[in-house]
């Protein structure tokens, strides 16, 4: 789990600089490929992955992965493949695996989640909202997000 978070975060360090891309794109040719081998393709990518597991659950996401597996043995497999295969496991009603890949896979820069509430208030029925934001206004993509929230002193 501590590399996972370490390359998660030279991922996203990545992702802030002008040099931000996509994680998935058209490629006009190898020197273009060679220039995007870096911490936003693999490890923004992997983290990409933990989140649509997220979105699924490890049950539904694991099944998924088998039926991909199972179906593409032996065979070449494109990302709408990965993704038809995994859509039937995915039970979301907000929106679509294709949504999910244009947000996330192929929409540059990332977002900013912001905790606003009152550390002070007693109140039993204070809420805690959470406030997404573009990171840059020339990527101004939001996107859906599924998060673990925990309080601990």
């Amino acid at each position: 789990m501590c590399f996972f978070l370490k390359a998660k975060k030279k991922g996203y360090d990545q992702d802030q600089m002008i040099t931000t891309h996509p994680i998935r794109g058209r490629i006009a040719n190898t020197n273009v490929a060679d220039s995007i081998f870096d911490g936003i393709t693999y490890n923004k990518g992997a983290a990409t992955m933990k989140q649509i597991c997220f979105l699924m659950s490890e049950e539904s996401f694991g099944k998924g992965l088998s039926s991909y597996f199972k179906k593409y043995e032996w065979n070449n497999a494109t990302i709408d493949d990965f993704l038809a295969e995994m859509q039937k496991f995915f039970f979301q009603k907000e929106f679509t695996l294709p949504d999910w890949k244009h947000l996330w896979l192929e929409s540059a820069s990332l977002n900013v989640l912001e905790p606003e509430w009152n550390i002070n208030s007693t109140d039993q029925h204070s809420k805690l909202l959470i406030k997404q934001s573009a990171y840059t206004y020339t990527f101004p993509t939001l996107r859906f997000h599924k998060i673990k929230v925990s309080f601990f002193r």
